[in-house]
């Protein structure tokens, strides 16, 4: 019936009528659909002026109905329809803009004409504007029109802007901060079918404290198939985050988003699986395996990972595939992950698997210490405190180090407490020595009260006062009993307690029994300075403590080339053997071993090779480390 009616009026020119006929025609409403007869009556209409068949046969041009596709003339009809302020047409020019689909490319033009759709009501313009503005993304940022588009966009229910409403007042942009009404609102998204937003409800109760209410966000996530919520539950039973450490349910979490192919959980998984060595002797391979697949997967944590594996493996002296770890690292620094960034640098410093630079080792550890990555931070506060590429800068090895200390690192607050105490560089100074150690304390209660001990014993920074050490010496005790030996045992040798030479033996032993590191370097350095380590009485403990160089005791690999070199030393000549192990020692220097330049500067003396520079250079740096002892000049 609608048709005969139609069709009486748009054969006497009546506009709307042929429109009407065309849309009959398009959706085969009452006669057969029909896209070439639609296309007729659409244009017989535009000729009329009728503006939504401007809008139509912009549609059909892009889509080729009823007519051969022709964005161009698409893009002229929607112009047209727009211009007379048709937001269907508003809306769909915005996209032909941003996309070039018959005009250029203008990005402007296309966020001016989404803007006039979303003024004209058109609802699917509301987010797309509304973000724009939220964001500053080919517009200034607004968030007053952000907030009026967004609310817009509410009452259409249009849940993306119900969740970016809830993120306006969780931040507290062009409102007042409210995390009850963003609360309200990403439940309100939830309501609305959205349910993408359980994760981010979670994290907002996360964020408060309420961890309870948080994990039952994240579960009820977890079985809408969220595979975000079901890889946090993992991590916080993981990682026992406000609730008590459950491996069992972590694992299983990991597990089942692992299984849908989550690369981020496959990353995860597999540092569980290394961390808790689940499948003894096959775990690595298993790990390795699952973390090349999240790689493949575009996981940059699981590339990252392999390129920590692979490195730790070199280390270990194993054969690696080193084009295999530049392009791990690569994929991570091409996504802007840190950790990655700064091994880029620590590859360009070692020349491994790349070309070895200095100067491009530094470009990459300083953007990421820039960026306040607290491994880039110290590595460039090391290599100014040691002169490694950079000339030997004390000033600016602690102004790296600070910075990495207010980010409460816990290494770079001892190296500077050690340039404090020891007086590195000329900075000498008690009382930052004692401020720094009172920080290390708050950070490593361990660590700290194993210095303040000394301090009190020894009068730096505060005034001396043994009975506050022995009461501090009681409370590690209780902590670590081996870090309370060797402590002891440090105070006898430094004459600071009245305990003799057996004592001083035996504690350190004690110390090495209970699993602390320190005592073998302290043992075997204490055994060989008073004549004892070939002593039969103590030559077979002076074995054991020598061993600490395979745990990576620098201190007893330095008294072992230190008694090496003795071994070679059979006559006047200096052999190509000694260079050697002169050569070794020298690079414990950079290992904070700085009692071999006393070493080496008596070599050159009594050895006197034919390089004197390096000499006088050791000179220099034994005032640099204030160790200088009086030497016999070298003529």
């Amino acid at each position: 019936m609608a048709y005969q009616w139609y069709y009486k009026a748009a054969v006497k020119g009546n506009a709307f009528a042929q429109y009407s006929l065309g849309v009959l025609y398009s959706e085969g409403n009452g006669v057969n659909k029909d896209y070439n007869k639609a296309f007729i009556w659409f244009q017989k209409s535009a000729e009329n002026d009728y503006v939504g068949a401007y809008y139509q046969l912009g549609r059909a041009y892009y889509n080729g109905l009823g007519v051969e596709k022709d964005e161009e003339k698409s893009f002229k009809w929607h112009k047209k329809a727009a211009e007379n302020n048709l937001p269907d047409s508003q809306y769909a020019l915005s996209l032909m803009y941003k996309n070039g689909d018959g005009c250029e490319e203008n990005l402007v033009s296309a966020y001016y004409w989404v803007e006039k759709a979303a003024e004209n009501d058109y609802e699917d313009a509301y987010y797309i504007i509304g973000r724009s503005y939220l964001e500053g993304i080919c517009v200034d940022i607004n968030y007053k029109r952000a907030f009026h588009y967004l609310s817009k966009g509410y009452l259409a229910l249009d849940t993306n802007c119900i969740e970016s409403l809830a993120e306006m007042y969780l931040k507290g942009l062009y409102v007042k901060k409210d995390i009850y009404t963003a609360i309200e609102l990403y439940n309100k998204a939830i309501e609305f079918g959205d349910k993408s937003v359980y994760f981010k409800l979670g994290k907002v109760y996360e964020d408060e404290g309420l961890i309870n209410q948080s994990i039952l966000i994240y579960k009820q996530g977890h079985e809408e198939g969220d595979l975000k919520c079901t890889q946090r539950l993992g991590i916080i039973y993981y990682n026992g985050e406000g609730v008590e450490k459950d491996l069992e349910k972590a694992m299983d979490y990991m597990e089942i988003a692992a299984a849908k192919k989550e690369p981020h959980a496959m990353y995860v998984l597999a540092v569980a699986y290394y961390s808790l060595n689940k499948f003894g002797d096959k775990t690595g391979d298993v790990a390795k395996a699952l973390l090349k697949e999240a790689y493949e997967l575009g996981s940059p944590y699981a590339a990252d990972y392999l390129a920590y594996i692979i490195i730790n493996e070199l280390k270990d002296g194993k054969n690696i595939n080193r084009n295999e770890l530049v392009t791990y690292i690569k994929f991570g620094v091409e996504n802007n992950l840190k950790e990655s960034i700064f091994k880029y640098g620590y590859i360009y410093e070692k020349g491994i698997g790349v070309e070895q630079s200095f100067e491009k080792a530094y470009y990459y550890y300083n953007m990421v210490a820039e960026n306040k990555y607290v491994k880039a931070m110290n590595k460039l506060g090391d290599w100014y405190k040691l002169g490694i590429f950079l000339g030997r800068n004390i000033d600016l090895a602690i102004k790296w180090y600070e910075k990495s200390a207010k980010e409460d690192d816990v290494e770079a607050i001892e190296k500077l407490i050690e340039i404090y105490e020891k007086g590195i560089g000329g900075k000498k100074s008690d009382i930052k020595a004692i401020y720094y150690v009172f920080k290390l304390i708050d950070l490593d209660a361990l660590k700290g009260k194993k210095k303040i001990v000394y301090y009190c014993f020894k009068g730096i920074g505060i005034e001396e006062n043994k009975d506050k050490g022995y009461e501090l010496l009681k409370e590690i005790e209780e902590i670590d009993l081996g870090t309370a030996k060797y402590i002891k045992a440090y105070l006898g040798e430094n004459e600071l307690i009245d305990i003799n030479k057996e004592k001083i033996i035996n504690l350190y032993r004690e110390g090495i029994d209970l699993g602390n590191l320190e005592c073998y370097g302290q043992l075997a350095t204490y055994l060989y300075n008073n004549g004892l380590s070939k002593n039969d009485e103590y030559k077979e403990l002076f074995e054991i403590a020598i061993e600490g160089k395979s745990l990576g005791v620098n201190k007893c690999r330095y008294i072992f080339l230190k008694n090496k070199l003795k071994e070679v030393q059979t006559s006047s000549i200096v052999t190509v053997e000694e260079l050697i192990i002169i050569k070794k020692l020298s690079t414990l220097i950079n290992s904070g071993v700085y009692e071999v330049i006393n070493d080496l500067i008596e070599w050159y003396d009594n050895r006197k090779p034919q390089d004197k520079s390096i000499y006088y250079e050791l000179q220099n740096q034994a005032i640099y480390y204030n160790i200088l002892k009086k030497q016999k000049i070298l003529q």
